[in-house]
């Protein structure tokens, strides 16, 4: 199930070798497996993987639940500055796009999307009808009301106002006039907050803390890594393993949860991803150190099989313990980057955000472009806010912020950014790059137009500011002269 989260990539491509790799190269399953696996790698060994699977035609089918998660649209913001993954998580869809056409592969696509559409009407896919089944007990004219309303919603959040109806929480005609005076793109997150403002007040504790676990849970007398017979008493919350089974079977008769009886009897639960989203939102808002607190009880269970490793690191990544993350990244570290960057986006600790994207490229993934580029910006900020400039820095520091600038710009060298930020690192060092300047400026003007040149000169050109070089003199004046928008940038 792809969850439209940041490691989706690395978690997808790991379980789908886990499940196909049997009797496959084996020099391709470990790189898709082994944690140091750069993503460029392990992409391609995930493609040759899926190609010889193919062609081995055992009748293997794989079940994909919610694809449109990974379709991700890239906004021009994160063109240059991806810090969320959308790149890598836009690699996989492309290249499973590549071998939906091919068979062997069932969508569920809960969520639907309609740029997803588009790219999937063409290939010859089987598509599973995720609607739910409707409840029969209520009357024809408020099925048909309800099930009109629901028509402006993904079919995963049908269950809800069906649900709404029957437990008069809600009238269908009212519904189906809420509904249809709401713009489409805004009705599934319309439907989620009206039902959540039905919820008792333990129920939504109760969902907040369900919501941190993903995919299909056990519900046989426990929700999942979590009891549901504890106490419903003033303070419940603040134990970490359990829910009230008042709460768990609320939420279960509104729908919140999707109860799911297997082959074997046994059932389990899940939530849609949208509902997901929304509680996570709600709870990181109101209580985001229990929120913390929460992953990493979660975090410190013994593991049963890869799926469970998988997500006991997502875990220790969401609770922030990145000593605890590093430890359980059996199979990839990369995502290490969430941690960091809430280092330094949130907390200001620069230093240790520079350490820790220095993990992820010695111990992880010495490719990843966007770990050696804030590797440096973070060494190098970290000093610029205790007062020392770039000549001042202990040359060990120095060697080391120019080195994994020019690996940035080296790994991914159609990034104008990375490149303008590497060039502005050496003029506060004093070194002459103007040519290597002009020559990229050609460049990106024949790759990326004017944005390109905007991202590459703004940090060179405001390093020549702070250091006091007149544009008008040598050696940038020839530069200059030959591309004078330039001088906009410092007006």
């Amino acid at each position: 199930m792809a969850y439209n989260e940041q490691d989706d990539h690395l978690r997808l491509t790991v379980l789908l070798a886990h499940l196909l790799g049997a009797g496959c190269d084996p020099k391709n399953l470990k790189a898709c497996l082994e944690k140091k696996t750069p993503w460029s790698a392990r992409k391609k060994a995930l493609r040759e993987l899926l190609e010889e699977k193919r062609k081995k035609s055992d009748g293997t089918i794989v079940r994909l639940v919610d694809p449109d998660a990974l379709d991700i649209r890239l906004p021009a913001s994160a063109r240059w500055d991806d810090a969320f993954f959308r790149r890598e998580r836009s690699d996989l869809f492309r290249l499973l796009m590549d071998r939906f056409d091919e068979g062997g592969w069932d969508l569920v696509r809960p969520e639907p999307r309609r740029s997803t559409n588009e790219k999937l009407a063409e290939l010859n896919l089987e598509i599973i009808d995720a609607t739910p089944p409707t409840d029969a007990t209520k009357g024809a004219d408020d099925l048909r009301l309800a099930a009109a309303a629901a028509a402006r919603t993904s079919p995963a959040l049908q269950p809800l106002i069906e649900a709404m109806v029957h437990m008069d929480k809600l009238r269908a005609r009212e519904a189906a006039r809420m509904l249809e005076a709401c713009a489409v793109p805004r009705a599934d997150e319309f439907v989620i907050e009206i039902a959540y403002d039905t919820l008792s007040v333990d129920a939504i504790e109760a969902a907040k803390r369900l919501s941190l676990l993903r995919g299909p849970q056990r519900w046989n007398g426990i929700a999942g890594a979590f009891q549901i017979e504890i106490d419903p008493g003033e303070g419940w919350t603040e134990r970490l393993d359990g829910v009230p089974r008042a709460a768990a079977d609320e939420l279960a008769r509104a729908a919140w949860l999707d109860i799911r009886t297997q082959p074997d009897g046994s059932q389990c639960f899940s939530m849609t991803n949208a509902v997901r989203r929304f509680l996570q939102r709600r709870a990181v808002f109101t209580s985001p150190e229990r929120v913390r607190r929460e992953h990493s009880w979660l975090a410190q269970r013994q593991p049963e099989g890869i799926e469970e490793e998988v997500e006991i690191h997502y875990h220790a990544i969401a609770s922030g313990d990145s000593d605890f993350a590093i430890k359980t990244a059996h199979y990839y570290g990369a995502d290490l980057r969430k941690i960091a960057f809430e280092l330094s986006t949130q907390q200001g600790k620069y230093d240790e955000a520079a350490t820790l994207y220095r993990v992820i490229v010695e111990q992880f993934d010495e490719e990843d472009a966007y770990a050696w580029e804030y590797f440096a910006y973070n060494l190098a900020y970290h000093y610029d806010t205790i007062g020392r400039h770039p000549k001042a820095i202990p040359s060990p520091d120095v060697d080391r912020i120019r080195s994994a600038y020019i690996k940035a710009s080296s790994y991914d060298d159609k990034n104008p950014l990375y490149k303008g930020r590497e060039l502005a690192f050496r003029v506060r060092l004093g070194e002459v790059v103007h040519e290597e300047f002009g020559r990229k400026l050609a460049l990106f003007r024949k790759v990326s137009g004017d944005e390109g040149i905007s991202f590459l000169a703004k940090p060179v050109l405001q390093a020549l500011r702070d250091e006091g070089y007149p544009l008008a003199g040598a050696p940038w004046a020839a530069t200059i002269k030959q591309h004078p928008e330039l001088v906009s940038f410092f007006q």
